[in-house]
């Protein structure tokens, strides 16, 4: 009897050694959104993989990942969460064999605008006799943008109908000097700029360059993120300014007008510390998505004033566009300034506002 008792002792201290002696470094853990981007609503899937590079069996693994509290789990009451303000925990414990890759996924859906980072993880591994644990912090940056909703409203719909009546799209044909289509007689109407001496010497007569011709964006569409008051309802003012913009730019994308969004707002990829304009050709596609996925990571940051904003919008000014405003609310100072702006250069700016929309956005929250 003693010496079985001395033979499960041996045993335990030389488990028990075994299981310190597993390599943290070599047990690695990621975390993968199957969708860079989606709309409020719309299934993705976490994929979580977990993968032990050593030489051990690792007989216990609690792994702790923080998940954004945003993101609403399929089968949650099946999984062990533990709530916080802005991430949950998910906890669970597996066996790993040597060399053993085990991937996870699980399937969510956010609704809410924003984007949400996978950034943390605890890897923690227990010793044979329960007495001991190794912790691993795992630190990486994934990430998943959601878009603002499309606002569905009768007076939006006014504004757009306005603004597409604005539009004549031959106004924005004009010849570009770059794209040269091709050759024909000169007419001693057409200026001598345009005339190619190379071709004019070939052909033996005067020849003037034919120029394709390329179309300028119709649409100023300009998204002011700067802070007008009224703390109380800014953040349902600004979703709602958001949807709007959305909106607009779908709409402006199926009936394929051209236009610039210019913003002061921050976001992660913004190109410069300031006011930044994104095109879109109207035609949908990597464009279009572009848009979406800055309205989606947009925060309520500005990256400078109105005046500024406005000025750089008018720094290039074309009569032949329209020109769309929107801010978060009225704001006295602010609309006197949209207003010397239009009448200065002779042009109409329509201006939306948030604070006039809130009832539609609060409707649509689930």
């Amino acid at each position: 009897m003693l010496f079985f008792l001395l033979a499960i002792v041996l045993i335990a201290i030389l488990l028990q050694k075994h299981s310190l002696q597993i390599p943290m470094e070599q047990i690695h853990y990621s975390i993968t959104p199957s969708k860079r981007s989606v709309e409020q609503g719309e299934e993705f899937q976490l994929k979580t993989v977990i993968e032990n590079k050593s030489k051990y069996r690792i007989p216990f693994l609690l792994i702790e990942e923080q998940i954004p509290n945003a993101i609403e789990l399929e089968n949650s009451e099946d999984l062990h969460l533990t709530l916080f303000s802005k991430a949950n925990i998910h906890r669970s414990t597996i066996f790993m064999k040597k060399r053993q890759r085990v991937i996870r996924t699980l399937h969510g859906r956010v609704y809410r605008r924003g984007v949400f980072h996978f950034r943390y993880a605890n890897l923690s591994v227990g010793d044979f006799l329960g007495l001991r644990e190794i912790t691993k912090e795992v630190e990486q940056d994934r990430s998943i943008v959601v878009f603002p909703r499309r606002m569905e409203d009768a007076r939006l719909s006014k504004v757009l109908s306005d603004v597409l009546g604005e539009i004549s799209v031959n106004s924005f044909m004009y010849e570009d000097p770059i794209l040269v289509r091709g050759y024909r007689d000169y007419t001693g109407c057409e200026p001598l700029r345009s005339i190619s001496f190379p071709m004019s010497a070939k052909r033996n007569q005067l020849t003037v360059k034919e120029f394709d011709h390329t179309r300028e964006e119709l649409v100023d569409l300009i998204l002011d993120v700067s802070y007008k008051g009224e703390f109380d309802d800014y953040l349902d003012q600004l979703e709602s300014m958001f949807c709007i913009v959305r909106t607009i730019c779908e709409n402006f994308e199926q009936k394929g007008v051209s236009y610039r969004l210019i913003t002061n707002a921050y976001y992660a990829s913004m190109e410069i510390r300031g006011v930044n304009i994104i095109r879109s050709g109207g035609c949908g596609g990597s464009s279009f998505l572009k848009v979406l996925e800055v309205l989606g990571m947009a925060s309520n940051a500005a990256m400078c004033k109105t005046d500024e904003l406005l000025q750089t919008v008018f720094m290039n000014f074309s009569q032949e566009k329209e020109f769309i405003y929107i801010s978060q609310r009225r704001e006295k100072d602010t609309e006197e300034l949209v207003n010397q702006l239009s009448r200065h250069y002779g042009t109409n700016v329509f201006q939306i506002y948030g604070e006039d929309y809130v009832d539609t956005y609060i409707k649509d929250i689930r």
